[in-house]
C-alpha cells in the first residue's frame, strides 16, 4: 500500500465490523486513531500518539481493545486499597472452603487452574483443613492486579468457563450481587472480578468490562438454571453498554465467550480485528461475531461447546 490510501474494508456489515471501522481513519500509509484525531482537534495539539498513520498490528490491537472493546478514555493512575473498598465487614471476614489445592512452602498451588496464591494467613493453624481442601477469603484484592475478586460458594471455577460482563456493576454494588448469587438454588460454580482502577482524582475509571462473572462450564447446567442465573444478574445490573466484542443476553448482562478464564477475550478479538484491518477484509470479524452469538445461544440453552 506504499503511497496509497488504505482501501475501504470488505465485510463491514456486522455491528462489530462497523465499530472497528469507526475506530480508525484510513490514511496514506495506514490508519490513524479516530479518538486521537478528535482529542487533537479539541485541544489544538499537534501530531501525537495515534496521529501518525500506522499499519502496526500491535498498535492497532491496542487502540481497538481500548476504544472498541473497553469503550474507555480514562487513564488508571492507581488502585483502590483493601481498606478503601465499599464492602461490609461480614464479606471481608467470610471464607470459603475450596478443593484441588496443593500446599507448597509459602504458597498454595491449584494445578487444574494454573493458579498460585500467597494468602496473608497461609500458615495459620487450621488454614489447611484436609488433603487438598483449603479455606480462603471470599474477598481477594490484588490476586489479579487491578481487580477485586469474589469467590462463589459452589467451588472454584475451572479454566473452562463462560464470561458474563456487567458494565453497570462496580465495587459499591458488588455485595448485593453476591448475596443474590449466593441465594440461587443451583450448584453452578461462579466467581467474579470488578475493576478497582481510579484516576488521579480518585474517581473510578469506567470501562465496559467493569465487572466480569465467570461461570463454570465443566459441569452441566440446565437452561432453567442458566435462566435463573441471568435473571439474578439482570435484576441487579444497571443497564450499560457492554464491551464492543460481546453479545447482550439481558439488559446490562453481556456474553463474552467461553474458554480459558485467564485469557483476555477482548484482546484476542482486537487482534483478529487489527489483522483484518491491515488485510482490508473485515469478514473474520463478522465470523467471530456470529460465532459468539451462537455460543451465547448455547449458553442460554444449557448446552456446552
Amino acid at each position: 500500500m506504499n503511497g496509497q490510501q488504505a482501501p475501504a474494508s470488505k465485510g463491514a456489515g456486522s455491528s462489530w465490523a462497523r465499530s472497528v471501522e469507526d475506530a480508525v481513519i484510513p490514511k496514506e500509509g495506514g490508519f490513524i486513531r479516530r479518538t486521537a484525531l478528535q482529542e487533537a482537534a479539541a485541544s489544538a495539539v499537534g501530531a501525537g500518539p495515534g496521529l501518525e498513520p500506522t499499519r502496526s498490528r500491535a498498535l492497532l490491537r491496542g487502540w481497538l481493545y481500548r476504544d472498541v472493546h473497553l469503550r474507555t478514555a480514562g487513564t488508571v493512575a492507581s488502585f483502590l486499597g483493601y481498606e478503601e473498598l465499599p464492602i461490609s465487614t461480614a464479606l471481608r471476614a467470610a471464607n470459603v472452603r475450596t478443593s484441588g489445592w496443593r500446599v507448597e512452602p509459602g504458597r498454595l498451588v491449584h494445578p487444574r487452574r494454573a493458579l498460585s496464591l500467597v494468602p496473608r494467613d497461609a500458615h495459620r493453624d487450621g488454614f489447611v483443613h484436609a488433603g487438598d481442601e483449603v479455606e480462603l477469603p471470599r474477598l481477594r484484592c490484588g490476586t489479579s492486579p487491578g481487580w477485586l475478586t469474589v469467590a462463589g460458594l459452589n467451588g472454584e471455577v475451572s479454566r473452562r468457563c463462560h464470561r458474563l460482563y456487567l458494565p453497570g456493576v462496580g465495587p459499591g454494588t458488588i455485595e448485593a450481587l453476591v448475596r443474590a448469587l449466593d441465594a440461587l438454588p443451583s450448584r453452578i460454580a461462579w466467581s467474579l472480578k470488578s475493576s478497582i482502577g481510579v484516576d488521579r482524582d480518585g474517581d473510578e475509571v469506567p470501562r465496559a468490562d467493569r465487572t466480569v462473572v465467570y461461570v463454570d462450564a465443566s459441569a452441566p447446567a440446565s437452561s432453567a438454571e442458566r435462566a435463573d442465573l441471568l435473571c439474578a444478574l439482570a435484576a441487579r445490573a444497571p443497564v450499560a453498554a457492554g464491551p464492543g466484542f460481546s453479545v447482550e443476553l439481558r439488559p446490562g448482562v453481556h456474553f463474552g465467550g467461553s474458554g480459558n478464564e485467564h485469557g483476555s477475550f477482548g484482546t484476542r478479538m482486537a487482534d483478529v480485528a487489527a489483522e483484518a484491518l491491515v488485510d482490508g477484509d473485515l469478514s473474520p470479524v463478522e465470523r467471530a461475531e456470529r460465532a459468539l452469538a451462537n455460543q451465547a445461544d448455547r449458553f442460554e440453552a444449557g448446552e456446552e461447546g
